[in-house]
Protein backbone atom coordinates (compact mmCIF):
# COMPACT_ATOMS: atom_id res chain seq x y z
CA UNK A 1 0.00 0.00 0.00
CA UNK A 2 1.48 3.37 -1.07
CA UNK A 3 2.64 5.77 1.61
CA UNK A 4 0.42 8.90 1.50
CA UNK A 5 2.88 10.90 3.56
CA UNK A 6 6.14 12.56 2.42
CA UNK A 7 9.32 11.73 4.13
CA UNK A 8 11.84 14.45 4.92
CA UNK A 9 13.77 13.99 1.67
CA UNK A 10 10.66 14.22 -0.49
CA UNK A 11 9.41 17.25 1.44
CA UNK A 12 12.72 19.04 0.96
CA UNK A 13 12.62 18.37 -2.77
CA UNK A 14 9.04 19.73 -3.03
CA UNK A 15 9.90 22.94 -1.17
CA UNK A 16 12.92 23.49 -3.43
CA UNK A 17 10.74 23.04 -6.53
CA UNK A 18 8.08 25.48 -5.29
CA UNK A 19 10.74 28.08 -4.50
CA UNK A 20 12.20 27.65 -7.96
CA UNK A 21 8.84 28.23 -9.62
CA UNK A 22 7.97 31.29 -7.51
CA UNK A 23 11.37 32.97 -7.86
CA UNK A 24 11.36 32.81 -11.67
CA UNK A 25 8.87 33.82 -14.35
CA UNK A 26 6.16 31.29 -14.95
CA UNK A 27 5.83 30.61 -18.68
CA UNK A 28 2.88 32.50 -20.22
CA UNK A 29 2.65 35.12 -17.44
CA UNK A 30 4.04 38.65 -16.98
CA UNK A 31 6.92 39.08 -14.53
CA UNK A 32 6.16 40.94 -11.32
CA UNK A 33 9.33 42.99 -11.67
CA UNK A 34 11.66 43.64 -14.58
CA UNK A 35 11.85 41.39 -17.58
CA UNK A 36 10.74 41.82 -21.19
CA UNK A 37 7.45 41.52 -23.05
CA UNK A 38 7.45 40.17 -26.60
CA UNK A 39 4.59 40.43 -29.08
CA UNK A 40 1.35 42.40 -28.83
CA UNK A 41 -0.15 43.24 -25.45
CA UNK A 42 -3.94 43.36 -25.17
CA UNK A 43 -5.42 44.98 -22.08
CA UNK A 44 -8.99 44.98 -20.85
CA UNK A 45 -9.50 47.50 -18.11
CA UNK A 46 -7.19 50.16 -16.66
CA UNK A 47 -3.41 50.16 -16.29
CA UNK A 48 -2.16 52.25 -13.37
CA UNK A 49 1.37 53.27 -12.59
CA UNK A 50 4.16 55.54 -13.86
CA UNK A 51 5.07 55.38 -17.52
CA UNK A 52 8.54 56.61 -18.52
CA UNK A 53 10.30 56.87 -21.85
CA UNK A 54 8.82 57.45 -25.32
CA UNK A 55 6.52 54.89 -26.88
CA UNK A 56 7.40 54.15 -30.48
CA UNK A 57 5.19 56.07 -32.94
CA UNK A 58 3.99 58.60 -30.35
CA UNK A 59 4.96 62.21 -29.59
CA UNK A 60 7.10 62.81 -26.51
CA UNK A 61 5.50 64.79 -23.69
CA UNK A 62 8.57 67.01 -23.38
CA UNK A 63 11.25 67.83 -25.93
CA UNK A 64 12.18 65.45 -28.68
CA UNK A 65 12.20 65.63 -32.47
CA UNK A 66 9.48 64.98 -35.02
CA UNK A 67 10.23 63.91 -38.57
CA UNK A 68 8.04 63.98 -41.66
CA UNK A 69 5.04 66.21 -42.45
CA UNK A 70 2.70 67.27 -39.64
CA UNK A 71 -0.98 67.80 -40.53
CA UNK A 72 -3.71 69.44 -38.44
CA UNK A 73 -7.11 68.04 -39.34
CA UNK A 74 -9.67 70.29 -37.67
CA UNK A 75 -12.81 72.08 -38.71
CA UNK A 76 -11.96 75.02 -36.48
CA UNK A 77 -8.79 76.66 -35.18
CA UNK A 78 -5.45 74.86 -35.38
CA UNK A 79 -3.48 76.60 -32.64
CA UNK A 80 0.18 76.72 -31.70
CA UNK A 81 0.32 78.57 -28.39
CA UNK A 82 2.92 79.47 -25.80
CA UNK A 83 1.11 78.71 -22.55
CA UNK A 84 3.39 80.69 -20.22
CA UNK A 85 1.08 82.38 -17.69
CA UNK A 86 3.40 85.41 -17.60
CA UNK A 87 2.98 86.16 -21.35
CA UNK A 88 6.69 87.03 -21.60
CA UNK A 89 7.66 84.27 -24.01
CA UNK A 90 7.54 83.95 -27.79
CA UNK A 91 6.92 81.45 -30.57
CA UNK A 92 9.27 81.06 -33.56
CA UNK A 93 8.86 79.17 -36.82
CA UNK A 94 12.02 78.58 -38.87
CA UNK A 95 12.30 77.81 -42.56
CA UNK A 96 15.89 76.63 -42.15
CA UNK A 97 18.19 75.30 -39.48
CA UNK A 98 18.52 78.50 -37.43
CA UNK A 99 18.73 82.29 -37.54
CA UNK A 100 21.16 82.46 -40.46
CA UNK A 101 19.85 79.60 -42.58
CA UNK A 102 16.60 80.95 -43.97
CA UNK A 103 13.50 82.98 -43.21
CA UNK A 104 11.69 82.74 -39.88
CA UNK A 105 8.79 84.26 -37.96
CA UNK A 106 8.71 85.33 -34.30
CA UNK A 107 5.53 86.17 -32.36
CA UNK A 108 6.20 87.82 -28.99
CA UNK A 109 4.00 87.82 -25.88
CA UNK A 110 2.76 91.17 -24.59
CA UNK A 111 5.12 91.11 -21.58
CA UNK A 112 8.29 90.00 -23.33
CA UNK A 113 11.31 92.08 -22.24
CA UNK A 114 12.16 92.94 -25.88
CA UNK A 115 9.74 93.47 -28.78
CA UNK A 116 6.74 93.09 -26.47
CA UNK A 117 3.62 92.17 -28.43
CA UNK A 118 5.47 92.51 -31.75
CA UNK A 119 5.30 90.23 -34.77
CA UNK A 120 8.57 89.88 -36.72
CA UNK A 121 9.20 88.29 -40.09
CA UNK A 122 12.88 87.79 -40.92
CA UNK A 123 14.46 87.15 -44.33
CA UNK A 124 17.90 85.56 -44.64
CA UNK A 125 19.46 83.88 -47.68
CA UNK A 126 22.81 83.17 -46.00
CA UNK A 127 24.52 85.85 -48.11
CA UNK A 128 22.92 89.28 -47.59
CA UNK A 129 22.38 89.13 -43.85
CA UNK A 130 19.05 89.31 -42.03
CA UNK A 131 16.32 91.82 -42.90
CA UNK A 132 13.17 92.12 -40.79
CA UNK A 133 9.57 93.27 -41.12
CA UNK A 134 8.14 94.23 -37.73
CA UNK A 135 4.66 95.31 -36.70
CA UNK A 136 3.56 96.93 -33.44
CA UNK A 137 0.10 97.36 -31.93
CA UNK A 138 0.30 101.16 -32.32
CA UNK A 139 0.17 100.68 -36.09
CA UNK A 140 3.90 101.16 -36.70
CA UNK A 141 5.29 98.96 -39.45
CA UNK A 142 9.01 98.90 -40.22
CA UNK A 143 11.22 97.15 -42.78
CA UNK A 144 14.81 96.69 -41.62
CA UNK A 145 14.38 99.49 -39.07
CA UNK A 146 12.84 102.00 -41.49
CA UNK A 147 9.19 102.98 -41.25
CA UNK A 148 6.81 101.98 -44.01
CA UNK A 149 4.18 104.55 -45.01
CA UNK A 150 0.69 103.52 -44.01
CA UNK A 151 -0.72 104.90 -47.24
CA UNK A 152 -0.52 107.70 -49.75
CA UNK A 153 -3.86 109.04 -50.97
CA UNK A 154 -5.47 112.09 -52.51
CA UNK A 155 -8.67 113.98 -51.72
CA UNK A 156 -10.47 117.04 -53.00
CA UNK A 157 -11.94 119.60 -50.61
CA UNK A 158 -14.68 121.86 -51.99
CA UNK A 159 -16.01 124.50 -49.62
CA UNK A 160 -18.86 125.55 -51.90
CA UNK A 161 -20.24 121.99 -51.84
CA UNK A 162 -19.98 121.75 -48.07
CA UNK A 163 -17.19 119.14 -48.38
CA UNK A 164 -14.54 121.41 -46.93
CA UNK A 165 -13.32 119.34 -43.95
CA UNK A 166 -11.35 116.09 -43.88
CA UNK A 167 -10.00 114.25 -40.83
CA UNK A 168 -7.43 111.45 -40.98
CA UNK A 169 -5.23 109.52 -38.52
CA UNK A 170 -1.46 109.81 -38.71
CA UNK A 171 0.94 107.44 -36.95
CA UNK A 172 3.78 108.43 -34.63
CA UNK A 173 6.02 109.12 -37.64
CA UNK A 174 3.72 111.96 -38.68
CA UNK A 175 2.47 112.77 -42.17
CA UNK A 176 3.17 115.09 -45.10
CA UNK A 177 0.28 117.11 -46.58
CA UNK A 178 0.54 118.48 -50.13
CA UNK A 179 -2.05 121.07 -51.14
CA UNK A 180 -2.54 122.47 -54.65
CA UNK A 181 -4.70 125.52 -55.30
CA UNK A 182 -4.55 126.68 -58.90
CA UNK A 183 -0.89 127.01 -59.81
CA UNK A 184 0.22 127.25 -56.20
CA UNK A 185 1.48 124.30 -54.17
CA UNK A 186 2.06 124.24 -50.41
CA UNK A 187 3.60 121.43 -48.35
CA UNK A 188 3.45 120.87 -44.60
CA UNK A 189 4.81 118.10 -42.37
CA UNK A 190 2.51 117.09 -39.53
CA UNK A 191 4.35 116.15 -36.33
CA UNK A 192 2.51 113.61 -34.20
CA UNK A 193 3.93 115.03 -30.97
CA UNK A 194 3.18 118.72 -31.60
CA UNK A 195 -0.09 120.59 -31.26
CA UNK A 196 -0.96 123.53 -33.44
CA UNK A 197 -2.89 125.14 -36.24
CA UNK A 198 -1.06 125.76 -39.51
CA UNK A 199 -2.38 127.80 -42.41
CA UNK A 200 -1.28 126.94 -45.93
CA UNK A 201 -1.32 129.67 -48.61
CA UNK A 202 -1.37 132.15 -45.73
CA UNK A 203 -0.22 134.91 -48.03
CA UNK A 204 -3.62 134.88 -49.70
CA UNK A 205 -7.18 134.85 -48.48
CA UNK A 206 -9.23 131.79 -47.52
CA UNK A 207 -6.37 129.56 -46.42
CA UNK A 208 -6.14 125.81 -45.94
CA UNK A 209 -5.93 125.06 -42.21
CA UNK A 210 -4.34 121.98 -40.64
CA UNK A 211 -5.09 121.43 -36.94
CA UNK A 212 -4.23 118.74 -34.38
CA UNK A 213 -3.63 118.19 -30.66
CA UNK A 214 -0.36 117.11 -29.04
CA UNK A 215 0.27 113.37 -28.86
CA UNK A 216 -2.79 112.79 -31.01
CA UNK A 217 -3.11 111.01 -34.33
CA UNK A 218 -6.26 112.92 -35.37
CA UNK A 219 -5.52 115.57 -38.02
CA UNK A 220 -8.15 117.87 -39.54
CA UNK A 221 -7.76 119.74 -42.83
CA UNK A 222 -10.19 122.56 -43.60
CA UNK A 223 -10.62 124.45 -46.89
CA UNK A 224 -12.24 127.89 -46.78
CA UNK A 225 -11.26 128.71 -50.34
CA UNK A 226 -14.14 129.23 -52.78
CA UNK A 227 -12.90 126.55 -55.21
CA UNK A 228 -11.77 122.96 -54.92
CA UNK A 229 -8.32 122.29 -53.46
CA UNK A 230 -6.44 119.10 -54.29
CA UNK A 231 -4.88 117.47 -51.22
CA UNK A 232 -2.41 114.57 -51.18
CA UNK A 233 -1.40 112.92 -47.92
CA UNK A 234 1.66 110.77 -47.31
CA UNK A 235 0.82 109.18 -43.99
CA UNK A 236 3.70 107.82 -41.89
CA UNK A 237 6.95 106.68 -43.44
CA UNK A 238 10.56 107.76 -43.28
CA UNK A 239 9.81 111.47 -43.37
Amino acid sequence: MPNKYLDSVQLARLVTKIKSLVSTTVAGYLPLSGGSINGNLSVSGTITGDVTGTASGNLPLSGGTMTGTLYFNTGGEARIQNNLSTNDGFVSIYGGGGYTNGAYITLSGKDRSTNAGVFSIYANDGVNGTKSLQGKSDGTLTWNGKSIPERSYGISLVSTAGENTYTFSCNTNGAVVFAKRGANVSVHMVDYWTAGSVKLFSAGTDPITITKSANSNSVTITNTYSSAVAIKILNGGNL
